[in-house]
């Protein structure tokens, strides 16, 4: 969920489900709801004695979100979007440019 492999989905086109867990994750987390390209899983925080059970909720509902961020056809769509605006921005040699 960091910029890069945020960024490096996108540029392929490919849904994302992001799993925050600190920085820029949690920023990215959210933009990828917004713009429609995927869906997040936030980490659990259970108290003590409880991790196992939220480990195994938390593996349940990763599960369950990539299903659905790759069978419903809008998140590929949104992600392909998102290539072609990538792909027509012209990369490194256009910064180059601009610089």
């Amino acid at each position: 969920g960091g910029q890069n492999s945020f960024t490096e989905g996108l540029a392929c086109g490919v849904p994302l489900l992001v799993c925050p867990g600190f920085g820029d994750q949690v920023v990215n987390a959210e933009k990828a709801e917004v713009m429609g390209v995927g869906q997040q899983v936030p980490r659990p925080d259970p108290d003590a004695g409880h991790e196992a059970v939220a480990a195994a909720q938390y593996r349940a509902d990763v599960a369950e979100r990539l299903r659905c961020v790759f069978s419903e056809k809008t998140y590929l769509a949104k992600a392909s979007e998102c290539a072609g605006r990538l792909q027509r921005a012209g990369g490194v040699p256009r910064a180059v440019e601009v610089m």
